[in-house]
């Protein structure tokens, strides 16, 4: 779906969407403020707060490595493995994991840890990431660990 009409569809103009997830403009559209980092709809729920030692990574981009310091800190931690999971499989999964993967980063997708707003989306970018990374369950990942 063209961006323009994603825009006009959230009621709003294409240079404000992208302003409003920069965080530097203010578009009509709730749920686009709704993704804004400080709003309701951005909040960690408890179960998954952050602990002490968690990182927090926060970024305008759909990738968790762009306009973020996600890169500088792995290579300082000495870490050279991505493991990706969470919500829009096809969005900011997959572009995160490009960008891992550009960056020479080993890639692993938890497929049964990610979803996407429909299984055929979800499974486009399993797919993908079985010819740019590796592709494995929660379990194999657990156990590996």
């Amino acid at each position: 779906m063209p961006k323009a009409k994603i825009a006009r569809d959230l009621g709003c103009s294409r240079r404000a969407l992208y302003d409003a997830l920069a965080g530097t403009g203010a578009c009509a559209s709730p749920f686009v403020r709704s993704l804004l980092d400080g709003s309701p709809g951005a909040a960690v729920i408890d179960q998954l707060k952050p602990k002490d030692r968690d990182w927090v990574v926060t970024n305008p981009k759909v990738s968790g490595f762009a306009s973020s310091d996600l890169d500088e800190r792995l290579r300082t931690a000495g870490i050279t493995t991505v493991v990706l999971f969470g919500v829009a499989s096809n969005l900011a999964v997959e572009s995160t994991g490009r960008s891992a993967g550009d960056l020479g980063y080993r890639v692993v997708l938890v497929e049964d840890a990610c979803a996407a707003a429909d299984q055929a989306a979800h499974d486009a970018t399993v797919g993908t990431f079985g010819l740019l990374g590796e592709v494995a369950t929660a379990d194999e990942v657990l156990a590996a660990l």
